[in-house]
C-alpha cells in the first residue's frame, strides 16, 4: 500500500497509474506505480516536489513544474520517467514556473496551462526532444 500523501502528481498508464511526489509530513521525491493489482516502488525523482502535474505519453511519464522546499519559486522543470530503463531525466524547462496547474496530452502535444497565482499563459510541449515553445 501507499502511505497517504497530498499535493501529489498522478497520471494513468496503459494498465495502471503512477503517483509521484507530494507531501506527507515532508516533501516527497518518491514514486510508486500500480499495475496488475499491485503497488510497486519506483526510483525516486531527482528532488522532492509537490503541486506539479503529470501526463503519460508512451513510453514516458512527465512530471511538470511544482514547488519544492527552499526554492521560493514555482518550478519550471520537466522530469521524464522512462519505464523501460526505470530512470528519470530532466527535459528542457518551461518558460514560466508553475504550481497547481494542469496538463493534458492531445493530438501529439502536451498542453500546460494555469498556475496558482493568475497566469494567463499556456505552454505547449510539441516534441519530446525539442521542448516547449
Amino acid at each position: 500500500s501507499v502511505d497517504p500523501v497530498i499535493f501529489h502528481q498522478q497520471t494513468f498508464l496503459n494498465l495502471g497509474f503512477i503517483v509521484a511526489g507530494g507531501v506527507d509530513w515532508w516533501y516527497l521525491s518518491s514514486m510508486e506505480y500500480f499495475t496488475n493489482d499491485t503497488w510497486h516502488n519506483g526510483p525516486n525523482m531527482p528532488y522532492a516536489h509537490y503541486g506539479a502535474c503529470a501526463v503519460h505519453v508512451e513510453p514516458l511519464t512527465f512530471v511538470i513544474g511544482g514547488y519544492t522546499y527552499g526554492s521560493f519559486n514555482y518550478l519550471k522543470t520537466i522530469l521524464a520517467f522512462n519505464f523501460d530503463g526505470m530512470t528519470w531525466t530532466e527535459k528542457t524547462p518551461m518558460k514560466f514556473g508553475r504550481y497547481g496547474h494542469a496538463c493534458a496530452y492531445l493530438s501529439g502535444k502536451i498542453y500546460v496551462t494555469g498556475r496558482y497565482i493568475f497566469c494567463f499563459s499556456n505552454e505547449v510541449f510539441a516534441n519530446i526532444t525539442s521542448g516547449f515553445y
